[in-house]
């Protein structure tokens, strides 16, 4: 297997390169146990390969030691490929937004809602309902879009409508991401298909022990929606928005 980088680079940027591509994989694969650990040293190594400029050639050749361990490591390699796409993505976390939000309703009293739903029709009929009962409402079609705008907007943005099946992230993945930029984040999930079947309702009820404060399930009325949302957030001032018990 040709060295990664080889040819590629000026001798110290290679040597370097070298060290964080191919000697810190037996390391990777000798001493992570855990997903989450392994996602946290495969970042760890990405951020150094991305401070020399070859954070995709990193990622490439760990996708290829992964593919090559023996089938007793099969599920290591699973670890590993998933720990990949993670690291992958979070790399589009930091694209940056257009200066301008296009909140609706921006002068809404009783706070800003970030909807996030594939569905436009869906989308766009809770907007309204939500505009009509004095929220500002800004809409992401995506998780990656939602966490990349809740990141920038997590102290002006009061409640997130998360739909659970998105395009890029599941609405779990989406969750405990909110979570991590902010611990107390408002969520609301949405699904009209989620508490069909054991597994279903167990990633629900995973979701509401980590802090989802709410379940809205598919379709539902205005009177739901409104309801649901006032029984989260209650208004101590214009603009000033305190999450209530449930």
């Amino acid at each position: 297997m040709r060295k990664v980088g080889e040819g590629d680079f000026d001798k110290g940027t290679r040597a370097a390169f070298y060290r964080s591509v191919q000697e810190k994989f037996n390391g990777i694969l000798a001493s992570c146990k855990t997903l989450e650990l392994l996602v946290e040293q495969v970042s760890r190594y990405v951020k150094h390969a991305q401070e020399l400029g070859h954070r995709d050639k990193f990622l490439d050749a760990l996708q290829a030691r992964a593919e090559m361990l023996p089938k007793a490591a099969q599920s290591l390699s699973a670890d590993i490929t998933a720990a990949i796409a993670a690291a992958r993505f979070k790399h589009t976390f930091s694209k940056q937004l257009p200066a301008k939000f296009n909140i609706q309703n921006e002068q809404g009293s009783r706070g800003l809602i970030l909807i996030v739903e594939d569905e436009p029709e869906i989308a766009e009929d809770a907007m309204t309902m939500l505009m009509e009962d004095g929220y500002g409402v800004i809409i992401a079609d995506d998780g990656a879009e939602a966490v990349n705008i809740y990141g920038q907007l997590k102290d002006q943005v009061s409640l997130v409508l998360l739909d659970y099946f998105l395009p890029s992230m599941d609405g779990d993945a989406v969750f405990q991401e909110m979570r991590r930029l902010k611990s107390d984040a408002n969520v609301i999930l949405v699904s009209g298909f989620l508490t069909v079947g054991v597994a279903g309702k167990g990633k629900l009820d995973k979701m509401l022990q980590d802090g989802l404060r709410g379940f809205l399930p598919k379709p539902y009325t205005r009177k739901l929606l409104v309801e649901q949302v006032a029984g989260v957030l209650k208004p101590t001032s214009v603009g000033s928005l305190k999450p209530a018990a449930i």
